[in-house]
């Protein structure tokens, strides 16, 4: 064995090392599915990698935040929906009132209205009385019928709510408010129809021939009820444009999510079949140096001393 020889062995021992470290990292990358193990592995794409990621994970919170709350904003959009055709359901029957001149129904229609509208700002989501703002020790309407209503003279103390309604964040830091609160949607609707159930009292029930002194009463309760049902219909104009807003922050930060797990697979994932042809080049490779090697092991360092 000539020191050549010696060295080549040597060299081919080296290699035989080198070769079955590629090896094991290749290997690695196809059991895990990305190209290192750490952040340093990924050398001078780790910046990047830590950016993207960072966008991705913002983009998720949000849009989990925003389906979060969709289904409680469409749970409000049908109690505001019925509040606001308990108003104007009573509003229509007191005109028909006045048309015919025929009151009779109008104290039974105005107590199914009170229970519709009650009913409507009673609704819960998730064990929460949603128009009762802050307030969580009970619904914010106090009374249950509406010859409650009408026996407290003044109204007001028939809607208690907290004094801010609740909120939530989507997750940019910007708190939204999420319902309005009981007293600013039907404070006036509870105003009117406790009125004309005392006025009703009064006249010891409506009959089916109204006189003109009830008839212009029952009318000056049309106006009332008009302003009533746009506070409500206000209401549910906004809800519908925070279900918007609340949708497109959702499709926007999906589609922002699609994209950059894209961006941070390109960066991250390995391309298993340019690492199956790598490992499949390093394992001839292996079998050539360790063929080698062998043959040359197998020449007597015995031979090269003498």
């Amino acid at each position: 064995m000539t020191i050549s020889t010696f060295f080549s062995a040597e060299r081919s021992r080296i290699d035989i090392g080198s070769i079955q470290a590629r090896l094991s990292g290749l290997q690695r990358q196809v059991a895990s599915g990305y190209k290192a193990d750490t952040l340093s592995g990924y050398g001078e794409a780790s910046g990047r990698l830590l950016s993207v990621r960072g966008i991705l994970a913002n983009s998720e919170q949000r849009a989990l935040a925003a389906r979060t709350i969709e289904p409680r904003l469409a749970v409000q959009a049908g109690a505001l929906r019925q509040n606001e055709d308990a108003i104007a359901g009573l509003r229509q029957s007191v005109l028909d009132a006045v048309i015919n001149r025929n009151g009779a129904a109008l104290g039974t229609i105005a107590e199914s209205r009170f229970q519709q509208a009650r009913t409507a700002l009673s609704q819960q989501y998730d064990g929460v009385f949603v128009f009762a703002g802050e307030r969580v020790d009970g619904a914010p309407v106090t009374v249950n019928t509406l010859d409650e209503l009408a026996a407290r003279g003044d109204p007001s103390g028939a809607i208690v709510n907290g004094e801010r309604p609740q909120t939530f964040d989507l997750g940019d830091g910007l708190a939204i408010n999420l319902a309005p609160l009981a007293s600013e949607i039907s404070s006036g609707f509870f105003a009117a129809v406790g009125a004309l159930k005392q006025y009703i009292d009064q006249q010891g029930g409506l009959s089916a021939s109204l006189s003109d002194a009830q008839i212009e009463t029952l009318q000056g309760f049309l106006p009332l009820l008009d302003q009533a049902r746009a506070s409500a219909g206000d209401a549910e104009g906004r809800n519908g444009l925070l279900q918007q807003r609340v949708e497109a922050v959702r499709i926007q930060e999906e589609e922002r999510v699609t994209l950059f797990t894209g961006t941070l697979g390109r960066i991250a994932d390995a391309d298993l079949a340019d690492v199956s042809a790598r490992i499949g080049v390093a394992r001839s490779q292996f079998e050539a140096v360790a063929t080698l090697f062998s043959e040359l092991r197998s020449l007597s360092l015995l031979s090269f001393l003498r």
